[in-house]
């Protein structure tokens, strides 16, 4: 995204899931060449929230989330969607997670 373009659809970093699974029913569908802000999470699941947390005391059924699955419209298999990293730093969490030319993995 460049300073003056708005997304036209945000996607919470809320609806994240941990495995793939051709049952994964997308959160969103949207039209090829929309702008979509999709927010992430780290590795973590942003469980770890300070210096002195320990590693120990996180869920590990919880890391390496991924936020989606996003519908695209359209789309073909084998070809590829462009990613831009946002400027927006608010949030320390960065990351993607995406499949082209189907629904999800699998299907």
């Amino acid at each position: 995204m460049t300073g003056s373009e708005s997304p036209l659809i945000n996607i919470s970093d809320e609806s994240t899931f941990f495995s793939f699974d051709p049952g994964l029913t997308p959160i969103a569908e949207v039209e090829q060449n929309v702008l979509v802000k999709i927010e992430t999470k780290d590795c973590f699941s942003n469980q770890i929230t300070s210096e002195e947390q320990l590693i120990m005391d996180i869920d590990f059924s919880r890391i390496n989330p991924a936020t989606g699955p996003v519908f695209i419209k359209g789309a073909k298999k084998g070809r590829c969607f462009s990613r831009q990293n946002s400027q927006d730093r608010s949030k320390t969490a960065r990351g993607n997670s995406y499949h082209t030319g189907r629904r999800f993995p699998g299907g």
